[in-house]
């Protein structure tokens, strides 16, 4: 599955980065799955992730890890 990083929004409170939103769409190479959202990031998930490829493999794990979860 490909991904991109479609944006990056930060909340600052005091002058501080509070959380971030990392937006992305995905699709496979048949174009038959596709998936976009966003994954909510604490201050202390984003740094030292800022990197787009960083920021892909957290986006990755996470969606993983929500597709592995049951349905509620």
């Amino acid at each position: 599955m490909r991904l991109q990083i479609e944006n990056v929004s930060m909340e600052y409170g005091e002058g501080e980065i509070v959380s971030v939103k990392v937006r992305f769409s995905g699709r496979d190479a048949a174009r038959t799955v596709s998936l976009s959202g966003y994954i909510p990031l604490s201050a202390k998930e984003y740094e030292g992730n800022e990197s787009v490829p960083a920021l892909e493999t957290l986006v990755r794990e996470q969606v993983t890890a929500k597709l592995s979860e049951s349905a509620e």
